[in-house]
């Protein structure tokens, strides 16, 4: 009973010792919201794109001084100015293509290197649009095959029972499917070439 007595005086004399005490030893990550306003304490208006990378840092898109600058807040709380983009999310992307002039954003899938692909309408067509893993948009003739296209190919290839089927390197499809009795590894390529070893 003494020692609650105690820690209650004590902690009422040093209130910021009690605080102390109180935070749990397994406090929550910064979110979003602490990085957009650890990146107006930075001097950042207009911020946008806030998005967590990999590594939990945020990256964000702001407007200081006059010039719109990439910044980064670290899992520490430290904001800073960063040159070029470390990590393309699905929002930066996406606000990427919009300013490039794209409406109607569909489809929107990750390619090899920290790239995106998209179909958007822009000039009243539709167009294949990529954003590169500087976050840069532009018009792309390359031919981006999804996921759930790749199924379908292998599908029509033979394939049943498709299993680990994931992204390589450069940009193609690699799994394992059952196909004429035995399981084989098969393959689409980002030309839609479907092949098996």
């Amino acid at each position: 009973m003494r020692i609650l007595v105690a820690a209650l005086l004590l902690g009422a004399a040093v209130p910021g010792l009690a605080f102390a005490q109180a935070q749990p030893s397994n406090a929550p990550a910064l979110t979003a919201s602490h990085a957009r306003s650890a990146m107006a304490d930075f001097g950042c208006s207009a911020v946008h794109s806030v998005a967590i990378a990999p590594d939990g840092a945020y990256h964000g898109t702001c407007t200081k001084s006059g010039s719109t600058i990439n910044v980064k807040m670290d899992k520490d709380g430290k904001v800073s100015q960063t040159t070029g983009v470390q990590h393309v999310t699905e929002g930066r992307a996406r606000y990427a293509m919009t300013e490039f002039g794209c409406t109607n954003i569909s489809t929107m899938q990750t390619g090899p290197g920290g790239t995106w692909y998209a179909q958007c309408t822009k000039g009243g067509a539709a167009v294949p649009v990529m954003v590169d893993e500087k976050g840069v948009a532009s018009a792309t003739k390359a031919k981006h095959i999804t996921e759930p296209a790749a199924r379908s190919m292998l599908l029509d290839y033979g394939c049943n029972n498709l299993s680990s089927l994931s992204m390589g390197a450069d940009g193609g499809w690699y799994g394992q499917c059952i196909k004429g009795g035995s399981t084989q590894s098969v393959s689409v390529s980002q030309s839609g070439q479907v092949a098996s070893k």
